[in-house]
């Protein structure tokens, strides 16, 4: 751990403790924790909190309303707490944490054996830990924040004691977003809004072409593993980070805090790489015939994850074949079609993925499918290549032309390539390498 973290960590334990000095006479295992919001569908902290306590964790998605009578649920001993909520809540506490304070919002409270409300910041360890892994030396960089909500409050606060000059913008009030030109030559962009955030996947704020100076993109969405704004700033070669490490370095602390147990220091690392893999996708691309769909079966049969093979879904949504859809209106429909299936598909996370032969002919599918996946090309001799059902290659001549035309695309779109000769060992070798290589 970074040695200003764990001394400012320390620091408010100690405050914790202080303040709250009967904290330890209400840790059992009757006591239940969980996630405080409005809308959780897309949050991971459940997963998390499993690996790192004996404790239960529930999910508490509330109105604003509702709070009240969460709060009274005496079987509740600490919460996180996530938008709308993080400025909210701090009324209801009877302690804050002086950096609470200093920030203006909180994301974990805990109760003592009176019920007294203790609320804390610990989302500050989760920013500083990120930043501190992406950007080591940031001396005299500069940082613009998209937004002006609790989080950017937070991110705020670790900027200013790293010593980083920052503008905040909004739509709210000035600096507005229209203003984001003025600010182009800032060294960190971080975006704290959620915008591209599922399930509204693939939405942006900005084009990165348009930021020459940047060292480092930052964005503290962490569903899907790789929103738009950091796949952008992946191909255009830009250091950059989601918002997971922050999540689940600020559930470790939430954690110590709630069990009063230190976690080890190489835990987050390991929570990181296991979620990594847990949510990710595998993705099959391939000819149409080289055997995505079985060994997209044989892949979920090894792994004991679910399989979707896109063209099934197309061929439920439309209650049409495929060979069908494209004699009654053609490839572009089918085109349209497909496109919209990945885009709903790609949005969900730890299944295996098989797609359509053609679904590399449109590059806007390339982002819906690598947004949380890696992506693997089957490869197999063409005169090998099943023909049956095809109805863009139904003879040998077509599969060969179909080849040329698609090949770069295949290329591009893979982050690794299979061949398939056998259907058990091409699976496990997908399996295998997607364990050891796929990474946040």
């Amino acid at each position: 751990m970074n040695q200003k973290i764990s001394e400012n960590w320390s620091t408010t334990y100690r405050e914790i403790q202080r303040v709250l000095p009967s904290l330890e006479t209400i840790r059992n295992t009757n006591m239940k924790y969980g996630l405080l919001g409005r809308v959780l569908g897309h949050s991971f902290s459940k997963a998390i909190h499993a690996q790192l306590g004996d404790y239960s964790y529930e999910m508490f998605q509330r109105e604003e309303d509702e709070i009240p009578e969460l709060l009274e649920d005496e079987q509740i001993s600490g919460l996180n707490v996530t938008i709308p909520y993080k400025e909210k809540i701090m009324e209801f506490c009877d302690v804050v944490t002086e950096r609470g304070k200093k920030i203006g919002c909180i994301n974990t409270v805990v109760f003592n054996q009176e019920r007294r409300l203790l609320g804390d910041n610990t989302d500050y360890y989760g920013f500083m830990y990120l930043l501190n892994s992406l950007v080591p030396d940031v001396n005299q960089m500069s940082a613009l924040i998209l937004g002006d909500g609790a989080t950017s409050k937070t991110v705020s606060a670790v900027l200013e004691d790293k010593g980083i000059e920052y503008v905040k913008l909004s739509r709210k009030t000035p600096p507005f977003y229209s203003d984001m030109k003025k600010y182009q030559n800032a060294d960190i962009l971080i975006n704290t809004t959620p915008v591209g955030m599922y399930p509204n996947n693939g939405k942006g704020l900005v084009d990165l072409k348009e930021w020459p100076y940047l060292k480092a993109v930052i964005d503290v969405v962490y569903n899907p593993l790789k929103t738009k704004l950091l796949l952008d700033a992946k191909n255009l070669g830009i250091p950059h980070s989601g918002g997971l490490p922050m999540l689940v370095v600020q559930a470790v602390k939430a954690s110590e805090i709630f069990t009063g147990k230190e976690v080890a220091s190489d835990k987050t690392e390991e929570i990181i790489k296991k979620l990594v893999l847990d949510f990710g996708n595998i993705v099959l691309i391939g000819m149409p015939g080289s055997g995505k769909t079985t060994v997209g079966k044989e892949l979920a049969r090894v792994s004991g994850r679910t399989f979707v093979d896109l063209d099934d879904e197309i061929e439920k949504y439309t209650g049409m074949a495929i060979p069908d859809i494209f004699e009654k209106y053609g490839e572009d429909h089918f085109r349209h079609l497909e496109s919209e299936v990945i885009q709903e598909f790609g949005k969900q996370t730890g299944i295996i993925i098989a797609t359509g032969g053609g679904a590399v002919t449109r590059a806007d599918n390339y982002n819906p499918l690598v947004q949380n996946g890696r992506i693997y090309l089957l490869e197999r001799d063409l005169e090998s290549l099943e023909l049956k059902g095809r109805p863009l290659s139904t003879s040998r001549d077509q599969i060969k032309a179909l080849w040329e035309e698609r090949k770069d695309a295949y290329t591009k779109f893979s982050d690794a390539k299979v061949y398939n000769q056998d259907i058990e060992k091409a699976a496990l070798e997908i399996w295998e390498d997607y364990n050891e290589n796929f990474a946040y």
